[in-house]
């Protein structure tokens, strides 16, 4: 009885360790994802924000991201980011 139940502990917590090991490679790819998918562009954008209403005429100086491939592949903050251009 003492020999299976300290089997069944160390087996316990060979899952718990391979189960924190899961949730810990996973969220580190889903960090880097986010990052480059998401806060990365909305960097850009506060940046030009930030540059165009420090001086208006600046707006020249913003680039315009132009895509090569598929319109339908274009990210949907390369769209915002073009569009704040513009607008300022």
């Amino acid at each position: 009885m003492y020999k299976t139940n300290r089997i069944n502990a160390f087996i316990s917590i060979l899952r718990t360790i391979g189960v924190c090991l899961i949730l810990t490679f996973g969220a580190l790819a889903f960090s880097s994802d986010i990052q480059e998918i998401a806060l990365i562009p909305l960097e850009n954008m506060i940046g030009k924000v930030n540059k165009i209403a420090k001086n208006p005429a600046a707006v020249h100086e913003l680039d315009i991201i132009e895509y090569k491939g598929d319109k339908k592949n274009e990210m949907e903050t390369d769209k915002i980011q073009n569009t704040i251009v513009k607008i300022g």
